[in-house]
């Protein structure tokens, strides 16, 4: 599925499988990308977390208490599951947007007619505040990911000298693997996000 926006006005409509085979609306396929890139970026974040956490221990170094460790996992299940509730009660009827079709752009009319599936969305402030926790939740995922791969780089120089050659291969590879799986993961999940914001 892909979401192309509808400028000038705050709306866009789907091309894809979702859209033309199982004839999803863009609202419901915006939905999915949303929640399927939010859940992305925490799974991502989550496996730094495990990885920085099993090497943490060794050094006994920055070494998260387990209620924050449950505490932010309980929210990374939660929060995709009302970010995209809080989306939805954003959604106007039809009725509502050929309205404010007709009302604010009647240029436009016969342009959306044309156009199978199209959603538009009115920028009031519950749907601003949506988005700002939308990009603020973005940016602490990846400034916890910052975090967690500077500070895994640096327990590894300190861990090196501590551990058998074989063992530190082992926990280099684990790490390697999870920046690999980062730099293919967060370009698409960026676009998810930033795409949402038409």
């Amino acid at each position: 599925m892909q979401p192309i926006p509808l400028y000038p006005i705050f709306a866009g409509y789907t091309v894809g499988i979702l859209a033309s085979w199982l004839d999803i609306s863009t609202h419901y396929s915006m939905i999915l990308f949303m929640f399927f890139a939010v859940i992305s970026l925490e799974c991502l974040v989550i496996c730094f977390e495990r990885k920085h956490q099993s090497l943490a221990v060794i050094l006994n170094v920055h070494v998260l208490p387990k209620t924050v460790v449950y505490g932010a996992d309980i929210f990374c299940v939660i929060c995709p599951f009302v970010l995209c509730f809080w989306f939805d009660l954003e959604h106007l009827t039809e009725q509502e947007q050929w309205d404010h079709i007709k009302k604010n752009h009647p240029d436009y009319v016969d342009s959306f007619r044309s156009i199978k599936h199209f959603d538009i969305y009115i920028r009031t402030l519950s749907m601003v505040i949506c988005m700002i926790c939308t990009l603020l939740g973005g940016f602490i995922l990846f400034f916890l990911f910052l975090f967690y791969i500077i500070d895994l780089f640096r327990i590894m120089y300190l861990l090196k000298p501590r551990i058998s050659n074989l063992n530190y291969d082992k926990h280099a590879d684990a790490i390697k693997s999870l920046v690999v799986e980062e730099k293919a993961v967060v370009p698409r999940s960026a676009r998810a996000v930033s795409s949402i914001m038409f």
